[in-house]
């Protein structure tokens, strides 16, 4: 676990998403801060399904759910299936759906 010293806090950043800070006097928890880092980006992806003249619908039509699309379009994570899921309905590689900033 990292810290950061700002002043009259002390920050400890436990994961990406999760800051939790304390002020200087012992004992004394102010609050919790969520935070995103958006690290993943599926960009490409739209790009690739506009090029190949591919819709949402067909994605919907060959097994990919409604919940997965909102979480691509959320930019959230996917699991590796869906990842190889997408390669082959596309026909692209992982490289022309997501990318890491």
């Amino acid at each position: 676990m990292a810290h950061l010293l700002f002043p009259q806090e002390v920050y400890y950043i436990v994961d990406i998403s999760t800051i939790f800070y304390f002020s200087k006097t012992p004992y004394t928890f102010l609050k919790v801060k969520r935070v995103v880092i958006e690290i993943i980006s599926y960009a490409p992806l739209w790009e690739t399904m506009q090029q190949k003249g591919i819709s949402q619908y067909y994605l919907l039509q060959h097994g990919i759910d409604n919940k997965t699309l909102d979480s691509i379009k959320k930019n959230k994570n996917i699991t590796l299936l869906t990842l190889e899921k997408l390669c082959r309905l596309i026909e692209c590689t992982p490289n022309d759906i997501v990318e890491f900033k």
